[in-house]
């Protein structure tokens, strides 16, 4: 490794045409430098240009250049991931129009120089810590963050390292030589190499690019060679003829050139590749580009904030005139305090921010999101037909062209599918519901039936709006990690769900386990959903929340005796998961005497779920007889009054218990004293468990009627705020049924109320005021007075 005084001398040598070598330091996305260095070209016109990237990244050159590539695009490369089958690490290396990367391409080309790339190929890369997560293969985190930056940050005012960039650079964007301007840069970046020494992996692909470098000052009577690099490599590059030990040949990965978006863009910069918000960058380089001078910073700056301002009335958001005004006064005062030619990117955040901010959420929450988002843009590129697809579009491609979606345009059609008569509409219903676990967006449902939900006899068919676009193909692009094809992506995807599942850990997260594969099923998926009903398997076997496993075996239900969508095929063992979830259960049941008093309403809800599982279809693969015991066995366990309520009351519903045996448990229960459970405890899990019980007018209505009927007012004041809460778990149905009876008991009808004259005004004023907003129809309804 060069010593700190030898990388200052070599850093003297940037510029050398005695070698026939320029060493261009570089920060990726950054319009200054792709500005500075299309003029170093255009002066030099070299013979090489050679450019940080990985080596195998050549091939898609021409591809770059083609007429018909547009930027944003990128090179994705694929990496097996040791240990997975389909799953691989997404590399990503995007340009951008104002990437110096780019640039130098189409500067280098214009010149009729050798075009390479020169970094260690991208297999040599480690894989992402998060596979299927999109990595940079461009590097700029020494650029944000260290004390070096820290510092100077301090000197300047700067916010963070994005800004002191800013501040220093991006000003000089269309004026000045490029002499200057990069000796400059490669001052400030040797500053950065001594703060943050390289780690293995940096040298390791320095001493390959170096190996380039050399071979290239090899080739020809006189080479002139341009080498365009991250800033933080300069020093290393400026003296290629240093012995630097050359790194083996790697495998390269298989990769594409696709179309790319700023929103990924932006997305990846949290990795540390260049400059945050393209889309900003992106007006600034264009600018320069149209006018051959620097941005008129001011004028920028007002159509930055005046175009905000009319999107955002667009969407239903208003700010009056003068605060608009005021945010850009406040920008251009920013930028005179902070010694800046005009407005830069921070000065218009922090203005959107002085200005438009009124200590409301909403209006923060409009600001400095949505203007974010707005600096960042939308703009999505293009590729040339010879670049081809990643094999996932192309496969998701081929099956929306065979199943008659549009594919070459964007406009939303709307498709109604009878998936339960239709062969083809099931499978376009699979595809559909495939794109949606990956998230494409191609599709919506706007009507149709919850299938985790259960049987729907009234919603049959599904109603989708579908739209192919260019952010369908983004997104299956940030995919193509996953997988070749379209299962064995949502397969990958449906895995890195449940692991995300299960590192939060969270408790009774089991039915949302379960739910993962039930969206494979709605998918299409059989055989791919392998490995997860095994992971699903194990967690059953371990699972000790009551109510989780009760919903878990109704999820699993649903896909043994349906013969709609969510029907698994016999290889997945759906019947063997019944059978386990139903096992743990009824293990479960007996440990619920001693489990916490706000347990206890989740657990009743759970032994009624699998009561009516067991009566219901698919109820013969239960044990209801080992069901029955083990309620039997929880009643006899001297469980809290609430479970004994729960247990007795399922009991009779099942038939294997008289009612009267609960009615003398319920009037024991209200007669006796208050344990802590309150009086009504066995009423309300009794009422909870199995409420029609009470509903059906017999012996246990009998007891409570009888009760209340016996004690005086008081009493009942006193046991009141307990019915309240026993009887809150009836239906709305339930409670109709009940107040029937009772008022059928009393003799009760209809009574009439008076209203005073007061009253009576106020009560029409209401009802004007409902018929001026358009409720009169609502309210002759409600009140009967109309059919």
């Amino acid at each position: 490794m060069q010593d700190r005084e030898a990388m200052g001398r070599a850093m003297q040598r940037l510029f050398s045409p005695e070698r026939g070598l320029w060493v261009v330091p570089v920060r990726h996305h950054s319009p200054a430098c792709a500005w500075a260095l299309s003029a170093l070209i255009a002066e030099v016109r070299p013979t090489h240009v050679l450019i940080e990237g990985p080596e195998d990244f050549d091939r898609h050159i021409g591809n770059i250049l083609d007429p018909g590539t547009r930027p944003p695009v990128a090179i994705i490369a694929l990496t097996a991931v040791e240990g997975a089958a389909t799953l691989r690490t997404a590399s990503h290396y995007p340009l951008t129009a104002h990437s110096p990367e780019y640039a130098a391409l189409q500067a280098g080309r214009a010149a009729g120089a050798s075009l390479r790339f020169i970094d260690l190929p991208s297999g040599a890369f480690p894989d992402s810590p998060t596979p299927a997560v999109a990595q940079s293969l461009q590097d700029d985190l020494p650029f944000t963050s260290g004390d070096y930056i820290n510092a100077l940050c301090r000197a300047t005012g700067c916010r963070d390292g994005h800004d002191l960039w800013d501040h220093l650079f991006e000003t000089r964007l269309g004026t000045g030589d490029w002499r200057s301007f990069f000796r400059d840069v490669g001052a400030y970046c040797l500053g950065l190499r001594t703060a943050s020494p390289p780690d293995a992996l940096t040298l390791r692909r320095e001493a390959r690019m170096a190996g380039h470098v050399r071979a290239a000052l090899g080739e020809g009577p006189s080479p002139r060679v341009v080498v365009v690099v991250g800033g933080y490599h300069a020093p290393v590059l400026c003296d290629p003829e240093t012995p630097l030990d050359a790194d083996a040949a790697a495998p390269a990965a298989a990769s594409y050139l696709v179309r790319y978006g700023f929103a990924a863009l932006d997305a990846l910069g949290g990795y540390g590749a260049g400059l945050p918000l393209p889309g900003y960058y992106d007006r600034l380089w264009f600018e320069a580009q149209a006018t051959g001078a620097a941005p008129a910073w001011g004028a920028t700056a007002l159509a930055l904030i005046t175009g905000h301002a009319g999107a955002l009335r667009t969407a239903g958001h208003l700010f009056p005139v003068p605060a608009l005004v005021e945010a850009l006064r406040l920008a251009e005062g920013l930028a005179r305090l902070r010694g800046r030619p005009g407005p830069l990117r921070q000065d218009l955040l922090d203005a959107a921010r002085s200005a438009l901010l009124k200590g409301e959420a909403s209006d923060r929450a409009v600001w400095t999101g949505d203007f974010a988002r707005y600096l960042r843009g939308t703009r999505l590129g293009q590729v040339c037909r010879a670049a081809g697809v990643p094999p996932l579009v192309a496969d998701a491609q081929a099956r929306a062209t065979a199943l008659r979606f549009a594919v070459t345009d964007s406009t939303p059609r709307d498709r109604r599918l009878e998936v339960r008569r239709k062969p083809a509409h099931r499978a376009a219903s699979a595809f559909l519901h495939a794109m949606a676990v990956l998230d494409t967006g191609v599709g919506s449902m706007t009507a149709g039936p919850d299938y985790q939900a259960g049987p729907d006899p009234v919603r049959l068919h599904e109603h989708w709006s579908v739209a192919w676009s260019a952010r369908v193909e983004a997104r299956l692009i940030e995919c193509a990690a996953l997988g070749d094809t379209l299962p064995t992506a949502c397969a990958a995807r449906l895995m890195l769900d449940y692991d995300a599942l299960e590192a939060e850990a969270r408790r009774g997260d089991l039915p949302q386990r379960c739910g993962l594969m039930l969206r494979g099923l709605l998918a299409g998926l059989g055989a791919e959903l392998a490995p997860l009903a095994g992971r699903l398997a194990h967690d059953i076997a371990g699972a000790g929340d009551l109510a989780a496993l009760a919903e878990t075996l109704r999820q699993l239900n649903l896909v043994v005796v349906t013969r709609g969508p969510l029907r698994a095929p016999a290889a997945l063992g759906a019947g063997a998961l019944v059978g386990a979830a139903f096992d743990r259960l009824v293990w479960l049941i007996d440990s619920l005497a001693g489990r916490p008093a706000d347990d206890l309403p989740a657990a009743i809800d759970a032994l009624r779920l699998v009561t009516a599982l067991v009566a219901g279809p698919g109820g013969e693969a239960l044990d209801a007889g080992r069901f029955a015991a083990a309620l039997d066995r929880l009643a006899e366990s001297n469980p809290p009054p609430a479970l004994l309520g729960a247990a007795l009351g399922l009991g009779v519903q099942a038939g294997r218990r008289a009612e009267p045996e609960v009615a003398a448990a319920v009037t024991g229960g209200l007669c006796g004293m208050d344990l802590g459970d309150g009086r009504s405890a066995f009423l309300a899990g009794l009422l909870r468990a199995a409420p029609a019980i009470l509903c059906r007018n017999g012996p246990v209505m009998d007891a409570v009627d009888a009760y209340l009927a016996r004690i005086d007012e008081a009493a009942f004041l006193e046991l009141l705020p307990e019915l309240r809460l026993a009887f809150l778990s009836l239906t709305a149905q339930e409670t109709e049924r009940l107040a029937t009876h009772v008022a059928r008991r009393h003799a009760l009808g209809p009574t009439e109320t008076a209203l005073d004259a007061g009253e009576v005004a106020a009560l029409q004023t209401v009802v004007a005021g409902l018929a001026t907003q358009g409720l009169g129809d609502w309210l002759a309804l409600a009140t009967g007075d109309r059919p």
